[in-house]
């Protein structure tokens, strides 16, 4: 049986969590494999609100906080939101390490058994045995996952993406990810329990940050320049756009808004580069209530 999606984020987890690159419990986000089978995506710290982005490639492992120049992507209450629902299960058990640099917060971050600053991008390849094993094990994952028929976040350059969702089952016991020298192993999934949501693994419901060129309008807003414009002055003095936007994923990475337009247009207007917002289903009652909330803007 091939890899699920889940099984394939915890095997990369292994990768990024060894002591020669992040050095710390982490858990990913999401990830993409293009046709010469590099990964990248984003992955969180295990116990902190750090968000970071990552490439895995043959030459080597580089990552660096998603939102350029700051660690922190998240403060505690937005992590909070961001996280509800998406567990700790796959959190690492803890264990006393004596090779864990101690890197100073909103400064650095580890970079394999030292820190780096924030603004750079951290870049290793380790040629250990243990480091060797399971990038050729995480490799061995990836292809199979690739030649299977869950092709969501595969791309290629001659056919579209799966516009199918992966379901990703339950995990009945937490998984240490990234302590251990052992050898990679495929983690255990058991069927999905009685009662068990499958949006737990999902965006949806979750206050989420885009990248607001990943967002697409779907409202003519024609008239309401002023509405706009006092949106805009009040976004630029905060940096960003506290109220939320509505939006649904018309495609991998790709979504569109469904409410709260006029906080979209002000957000563009602004310069900002990432988006505050609220996944949502496409069922039509869901649509409506948010219609109706917003008052169509």
């Amino acid at each position: 049986m091939p890899p699920t999606e889940n099984q394939v984020k915890l095997a990369i987890s292994q990768v990024l969590s060894m002591p020669s690159a992040y050095n710390s419990p982490l858990s990913v986000l999401d990830f993409r494999i293009n046709e010469k089978g590099i990964i990248t995506g984003r992955f969180r710290d295990a116990s902190r609100p750090r968000v970071f982005s990552f490439e895995i490639a043959d030459d080597g492992i580089t990552f660096s906080p998603f939102v350029p120049g700051r660690l922190d992507s998240l403060d505690i209450e937005e992590w909070e939101k961001f996280s509800e629902g998406y567990s700790f299960r796959l959190d690492a058990i803890r264990k006393n390490r004596t090779d864990k640099p101690k890197c100073k917060d909103g400064v650095s971050y580890p970079c394999g058994k030292s820190c780096i600053s924030l603004k750079k991008q951290c870049k290793t390849n380790a040629k250990d045995p243990v480091s060797t094993q399971k990038k050729k094990q995480l490799k061995a994952v990836i292809s199979e996952f690739k030649a299977s028929d869950k092709t969501e976040k595969i791309e290629t350059s001659k056919a579209k993406t799966s516009k199918s969702k992966i379901k990703v089952p339950d995990i009945e016991e937490p998984i240490e990810i990234g302590e251990s020298t052992e050898p990679l192993v495929t983690p255990k999934i058991n069927s999905p329990k009685k009662g068990f949501q499958s949006n737990e693994y999902t965006d949806e419901g979750k206050l989420m940050h885009y990248p607001l060129r990943d967002v697409a309008a779907t409202k003519d807003l024609s008239g309401r320049d002023d509405e706009i414009a006092k949106a805009v002055d009040l976004i630029k003095q905060s940096g960003r756009n506290w109220i939320p936007v509505f939006v649904r994923e018309v495609k991998p990475y790709e979504y569109e808004v469904v409410g709260n337009h006029l906080v979209h247009a002000a957000a563009k207007k602004a310069g900002l580069d990432q988006i505050w917002t609220i996944n949502v289903d496409s069922d039509p009652n869901t649509l409506k209530q948010i219609e109706l909330l917003t008052k169509g803007g």
